[in-house]
């Protein structure tokens, strides 16, 4: 998913849309933010270097101890803060998979698991390392993340600078 396909899904009922918007801009499992809306308890707002920071609790992580099933998610963008003050405000609702397919015909692989991806491709065109984004998902290695989440279409190099012997 990527911001145009977002924007098209403004169309949404009120809620929906911001369930969305929430799992792109902080690239939230839809189980994570699930959790979220059954028990508020499940997400905490602190501050870092002066910058508000989403802590979630990751509840799949059941086999360990629970103050360590915790991650952090700087919200470094607008857009961020506009996702915390839904999740504050309770505006969330998750839309129905068929709604989001129905508004997306010219996308059928668009799911509830798209914002996640989007949200790595977000962050890297922000300049922020892989190793940060991995963190922030909730992954155990960067591996993971480059493998699964890499945008695999996008054309990037670092330009080869010109030998003076050659």
């Amino acid at each position: 998913m990527n911001r145009k396909i977002l924007m098209r899904l403004q169309k949404l009922p009120e809620g929906q849309y911001e369930y969305v918007h929430a799992t792109f801009y902080f690239g939230l499992r839809p189980s994570e933010l699930d959790s979220i809306l059954k028990d508020k308890s499940n997400f905490k707002i602190t501050a870092s270097s002066g910058v508000k920071v989403l802590n979630v609790n990751q509840s799949k992580l059941s086999s360990i101890a629970e103050d360590k099933r915790w991650k952090g998610i700087p919200a470094i963008l607008p857009e961020q803060l506009e996702a915390i003050k839904n999740l504050q405000s309770g505006k969330i609702k998750k839309p129905l998979l068929k709604t989001i397919k129905k508004i997306l015909t010219d996308h059928p692989t668009i799911g509830l698991y798209s914002g996640r991806k989007g949200f790595t491709d977000l962050m890297l065109s922000y300049n922020q390392t892989l190793e940060d984004i991995s963190a922030w998902m909730g992954h155990k290695s960067i591996d993971r993340t480059w493998k699964h989440y890499k945008n695999k279409k996008a054309v990037t190099f670092t330009p080869i600078k010109k030998a003076k012997n050659g």
